[in-house]
């Protein structure tokens, strides 16, 4: 029997990664298990625990090899103190990454719109809650800093233009995972964005249109 080389097994520990992402996101994390992945790669259990220790051990480097930068692109906005423009270009951004990398598609749809049992999958910290509670207050934080400023001119709460941004983003985010295919319904996703910002800095031919 040939001896199997290095890329061999690099090769195999990546369709095994590629099969169980699919199986998590298909089946759910909870309901796959370790059989219906080596069915789906062609191989045995065994040659899955020669790669991973068990199926969080997978779970977690199936995360792991496709991160989600939003949490610290969005912090980083934060931090630098930059403006709700800077804001605005970080979720457009993360909407025109997520279009594109069928990975990143994948991971969202598991871990924040189909998550499965979750005791099994809090210890790797894929419970998303609160994650996308940070998201809505640094949105709120730059917000409250752009108002005091005098940079955004609508006479509202930003609590509220916060959630606005927020769920419009989240949507967007949801309708891109679900239907990666519909180019006019992602262009409409970046409209909806781009109008709800709008509408938040008080640009006034976006708020006295009828």
């Amino acid at each position: 029997m040939a001896r199997r080389t290095k890329q061999d097994a690099e090769e195999t520990r990546k369709h095994i990664l590629d099969a169980a992402e699919q199986c998590f996101r298909d089946t759910g994390i909870y309901r796959t298990t370790l059989q219906m992945i080596a069915m789906k790669v062609g191989c045995t259990r065994g040659a899955i625990y020669w790669h991973f220790r068990e199926k969080n051990d997978l779970f977690k480097q199936v995360i792991e090899r496709t991160p989600l930068l939003l949490f610290t692109e969005i912090e980083g906005v934060l931090i630098r103190s930059e403006s709700v423009m800077a804001l605005r270009h970080c979720l457009l951004r993360e909407i025109e990454c997520v279009k594109r990398n069928n990975h990143l598609r994948n991971i969202i749809e598991m871990t924040i719109f189909r998550r499965g049992n979750p005791d099994e999958v809090n210890d790797h910290d894929v419970l998303m809650e609160d994650k996308m509670n940070k998201v809505f207050v640094v949105i709120d934080s730059v917000f409250s800093e752009a108002q005091k400023k005098g940079m955004i001119h609508a006479d509202i709460s930003t609590k509220i233009l916060s959630s606005m941004i927020f769920y419009v983003f989240m949507g967007a985010l949801r309708s891109i995972v679900m239907t990666p295919g519909d180019t006019l319904l992602y262009r409409y996703s970046q409209s909806a964005l781009d109008f709800a910002f709008d509408v938040v800095i008080g640009n006034k031919a976006v708020c006295d249109e009828k």
